[in-house]
């Protein structure tokens, strides 16, 4: 199995934090300690839930991703992680209301199951690019993601679990992909954001060699219209957003909170906004959590406020 982008990202910043600090409160400086990432494989003869060792807390950010299928009984064929079509319900199912052969999650009194993500207006029209076809299902209709993200509500383990109590024919098995984020650290990770105090040219170059990209418009939408720039080398994954050669940082003046924000995804993706794969943890790590958190708990606001970014000159 190919090793996932985000674990050789995670290596080598870890690395570089050993040559330059030593091994004290490495843990601390890497940005991948403010979130939980891990991948799993539920076999389709899964007789008692997984236990993922995934601790989850009320209020968190948890989203699972699944992709692969599993062989379902000698007659049924395979399914996909959201389940078997409804005609095929039957008595054997552990959860009635969900699809037979589909993958379940639980954390406590709480449970779910795998849906088809990113098929809805809302889902689909906003972030249409950047969603990664290679994590995609490709079925009649519209493709779709497999899998489910939330807040959580509960307290717990989060434990997986294949919805079918006669397992025994069952085979092959699901890959699960895991990201779990308190908000607490969503909030505070511009503690990881450093921005040129000047606004810094397309493609422009600062002292160190570090590469700073002007992006696309989309991102205009979260950052008041104004011009927002992704690092990359050492600055992979900082945002940095000027109004009119001003850096925005935050304060009070910026009443629109339309300064920049680290974004882990990106920062796993080597700051390479063009690469689907960096944009599709960046949805995952960045967008959907902020999205959740500011629908819950922001009222009229659409969007929260974060830290000011680390400010240097180039």
């Amino acid at each position: 199995m190919e090793t996932p982008l985000y674990m050789y990202k995670t290596i080598g910043f870890l690395l570089l934090v050993l040559v330059l600090t030593g091994t004290e409160n490495v843990a601390a400086q890497s940005p991948d300690s403010y979130f939980v990432a891990k991948t799993v494989s539920v076999p389709g003869n899964l007789k008692q839930p997984l236990r993922t060792g995934i601790q989850v807390g009320f209020d968190d950010y948890v989203y699972i991703e699944a992709l692969g299928k599993i062989r379902v009984g000698l007659f049924y064929g395979s399914a996909y992680p959201v389940g078997l079509p409804k005609s095929f319900d039957n008595f054997f199912n552990k959860r009635r209301s969900v699809l037979h052969g589909a993958l379940m999650w639980q954390i406590g009194p709480e449970s779910g199951s795998c849906r088809k993500m990113f098929r809805s207006y809302d889902e689909t029209v906003k972030n249409i690019f950047m969603v990664s076809e290679d994590r995609m299902i490709k079925e009649d209709g519209p493709n779709y993601v497999a899998g489910d993200y939330f807040l959580s509500k509960s307290t717990g383990e989060l434990m997986l679990d294949i919805n079918d109590n006669d397992v025994d024919n069952n085979s092959e098995q699901y890959q699960v992909r895991i990201f779990v984020l308190k908000q607490y650290y969503h909030v505070n990770r511009n503690q990881f954001n450093h921005c040129p105090l000047k606004e810094p040219g397309d493609g422009e170059h600062d002292r160190q060699g570090n590469g700073w990209i002007r992006e696309w418009p989309n991102s205009w939408v979260y950052h008041g219209f104004n011009n927002s720039y992704r690092g990359t080398g050492k600055y992979s994954g900082c945002q940095c957003v000027y109004d009119r050669g001003t850096l925005l940082r935050g304060t009070a003046t910026d009443t629109g909170n339309d300064q920049g924000s680290f974004d882990f995804g990106f920062w796993l993706g080597n700051g390479d906004a063009d690469n689907m794969e960096a944009r599709h943890l960046h949805l995952i790590l960045d967008v959907l959590p902020h999205d959740l958190w500011v629908k819950r708990y922001g009222g009229n606001n659409k969007k929260m406020r974060y830290s000011p970014p680390q400010v240097f000159v180039k």
